[in-house]
């Protein structure tokens, strides 16, 4: 091989093709990146240009007693190219960057203190691009997003440990937009469905019991409840019915059947209140260990 050409070889999990907005690609496909047009002397480290920027290969040490490496790789005239490493103070590996597209890409591996894959994605212009992959410590995949200009636009999905999943929404400019869906644990059935727009839920949503039953109905507006809410039992029976108004009960009803139960219920359980369906919905809300 030529001294000319350095080639460097990396290999990334990129994802299949995906189109955000008609002009985002993204390469899921394994690939090689080839730098045929720069060499530099591997002896020769930590030098400058003779405009002061960083060029050629590097070599950076944390300054505490273990003096461990924080980074090596190399830079043309400031920019870095080519494969990155950059290493937590104990040594372990924190990060692998694959610089292509003249620096202004990189492909991204990010790995936990415990050497574990944390993440792996795409950088444009040192901001999130693409598809982003994040994994739990245990090494199960978490969750997908999608970026543009580090926000995130398109679809995103979180996961359950056995790789079903947990959650799927939409995400325009970093703001939540479309349906959003979370299902029960270890299964395909819907908690709820509702929507957001611009970052409010708007418009209708319903939730479900594990069994499939309805359990729910409403209409959200400006994120707040608005108009007829009706709650059911899991055998298809009316609980209650509730109206709002931006957010405010303005009137409920229960069938006179619920209202004996209840009282009932209360007479056996003394002061220990019951934890209603209206409240148990305040809570559907998903979680999701950030990374």
């Amino acid at each position: 091989m030529p001294k000319q050409s350095l080639v460097l070889c990396f290999f990334f999990l990129f994802f299949s093709l995906y189109s955000l907005a008609q002009d985002t690609t993204i390469y899921m496909q394994p690939i090689e990146i080839i730098d045929t047009a720069i060499s530099f002397d591997a002896t020769k480290l930590n030098q400058f240009d003779s405009d002061g920027k960083k060029h050629g290969y590097w070599k950076e040490y944390y300054v505490d007693v273990n003096k461990k490496m924080r980074y090596q790789g190399q830079f043309n005239h400031g920019t870095p190219i080519g494969l990155f490493n950059n290493y937590y103070n104990t040594g372990v590996l924190k990060a692998q960057m694959n610089y292509f597209n003249e620096g202004r890409n990189a492909a991204a591996h990010l790995y936990y203190p415990t050497g574990k894959i944390m993440a792996m994605g795409l950088y444009h212009e040192q901001k999130k691009d693409s598809l982003w992959r994040y994994y739990q410590q245990e090494g199960y995949l978490v969750a997908d997003e999608f970026y543009r200009n580090a926000q995130k636009n398109g679809p995103a999905q979180v996961y359950q440990e056995n790789g079903s999943v947990l959650e799927e929404s939409n995400w325009v400019n970093d703001k939540q937009d479309g349906i959003w869906k979370q299902f029960y644990p270890n299964t395909t059935k819907p908690k709820f469905i509702m929507h957001y727009k611009n970052g409010l839920r708007e418009g209708s949503a319903q939730f479900f019991y594990e069994s499939g039953a309805m359990k729910g109905t409403g209409f959200y507006e400006g994120s707040h409840r608005d108009s007829v809410w009706i709650y059911y039992q899991e055998d298809g029976g009316l609980q209650q019915q509730i109206i709002y108004k931006n957010g405010t009960k303005i009137n409920t009803f229960i069938p006179d059947n619920i209202k004996k139960e209840k009282a009932k219920e209360d007479t056996m359980m003394g002061d220990k209140k019951i934890e209603n369906i209206e409240e148990l919905d305040d809570k559907l809300q998903p979680f999701i260990d950030k990374y």
